[in-house]
């Protein structure tokens, strides 16, 4: 933030980069499918497991099951 009342089009391009891609990572996580396999099974088990943080073994445990 530099104090200008103007925003400069690279800048604009940025940011506009910038919400598509939080936009694209963060579908997956409400509801939409991701276009990717693994992360559309991990959203699926996530939910199944109750939306709650994950240490790296229960994450093992999670993707090791049939």
């Amino acid at each position: 933030m530099n104090g200008s009342d103007k925003i400069r089009f690279d800048r604009f391009l940025a940011a506009r980069s910038l919400k598509a891609h939080c936009s694209r990572r963060a579908r997956p996580f409400f509801g939409a499918r991701s276009g990717t396999e693994t992360v559309d099974r991990f959203v699926k088990m996530w939910r199944l497991e109750g939306c709650e943080l994950m240490n790296l073994a229960e994450l093992s445990n999670l993707f090791s099951r049939k």
